[in-house]
């Protein structure tokens, strides 16, 4: 009698080659899925040219969702055929779950270890950044960089008042000698280190200007609150990130006179100034959406997570494919050899390695 190859049998269900598949669609959806669940870390980390913005962030979640609905269709798919030839009592169908579960149970453990450690250093890393001692920091930065241009502004205002007593005592010169008053007023200037000191009517019209050569030409600035100014009480003009510092005030016995003074500051200063109160506000809404930053942060981890998951499942279930095959074939065949067939051979498939030894064995 010739040998025959097994077939399939009641319990046994088909045989099939190892390496045979519906195509190369479930490979190319884990690949690409973890691709992306790296591309997402990447972002997050900060290691690509891409800033992680609300609206990228939103992509991206909406990307690997789309990801894991395949996963888990193409994963639910599978465990609904294991589930099912279980069910009929096909051959090595209870070995096929066990070697599932296990896959399962090695991908899903270390799966919750990571979020668990990554959701712990999240908190703990922004616990570190909202600290007392660091909000303490980025504030005195600021503060420092105030009481500098602080310490300008007072200075300046003394001087300002100085000169006005100065040049309120010489309204004699002023009405007969305007040269003379002029060369006293540049004086003045120069030696109070006021470049940009002149005279100017309520209309902000420049009546006089000190000759001092600083360098640049010093405008008074439209929307000083002139009308504010007295002899006793300069106004202070601090610009949030012009390079100067000014002074207004009523001349005394002048007739509709004001002295405005100036005095350029270090322009480094003014740069920090402003970066550290950048700084400062970026990091008080910062703060304000750290539960928001949390929860994306907790979402994104979880997607990858999710991604990792139901690939390493997915290739569990193939891979307790290939190791089951054999198994189910000389299952298969023992069958046909009880029935009376004790000339059936098991097909031999070299790409199984040391297990296509066991058909072989059977086949002798």
């Amino acid at each position: 009698m010739t040998p025959s190859a097994v077939e399939e049998t009641p319990g046994s269900g088909p045989i099939t080659p190892p390496g045979v598949t519906s195509g190369l669609f479930a490979p190319v959806v884990v690949a690409l899925a973890l691709v992306s669940a790296l591309f997402t870390f990447l972002i997050l980390m900060g290691l690509t040219p891409i800033v992680p913005t609300h609206e990228v962030v939103i992509g991206l979640l909406a990307g690997n969702a789309f990801a894991i609905a395949v996963l888990s269709t193409m994963v639910g798919r599978e465990v609904w055929r294991i589930a099912r030839a279980r069910a009929r009592g096909r051959a090595a169908a209870r070995l096929h779950v066990r070697i599932v579960s296990l896959f399962a149970i090695v991908a899903v453990v270390p799966a919750i270890l990571v979020a668990v450690v990554a959701s712990l250093t999240l908190d703990r890393g922004l616990d570190r950044w909202f600290s007392i001692r660091t909000r303490e920091i980025v504030a005195s930065a600021v503060q420092v960089a105030q009481t500098y241009v602080r310490e300008h502004a007072l200075a300046i205002r003394g001087d300002a008042l100085a000169m006005s007593a100065d040049l309120s005592r010489l309204k004699p010169l002023y009405e007969q000698e305007p040269e003379r008053f002029r060369q006293v007023l540049t004086a003045q200037a120069a030696l109070r280190n006021l470049p940009g000191s002149m005279l100017i009517r309520h209309d902000l019209s420049v009546v006089e200007r000190a000759q001092v050569n600083s360098g640049r030409e010093f405008v008074v600035p439209a929307n000083i609150a002139i009308n504010d100014a007295t002899p006793d009480q300069p106004i202070i003009y601090l610009p949030n990130e012009a390079d100067f510092v000014g002074a207004l005030v009523k001349l005394r016995d002048y007739d509709d006179l004001y002295l405005y003074v100036a005095r350029p500051i270090d322009p480094r200063v003014i740069g920090y100034l402003k970066t550290t109160r950048e700084t400062l506000a970026d990091y008080e809404s910062l703060e304000q959406r750290r539960f928001g930053v949390q929860v994306a942060f907790a979402l994104m981890y979880g997607v990858i997570t999710l991604i990792v998951l139901l690939s390493a499942v997915w290739l569990g279930i193939n891979f307790s494919k290939w190791l089951v095959a054999p198994i189910r074939r000389l299952i298969s065949a023992a069958n046909h050899v009880a029935a009376g067939n004790l000339d059936v051979q098991v097909p031999i498939y070299r790409s199984e390695g040391d297990l296509a030894a066991l058909g072989e064995t059977f086949n002798k």
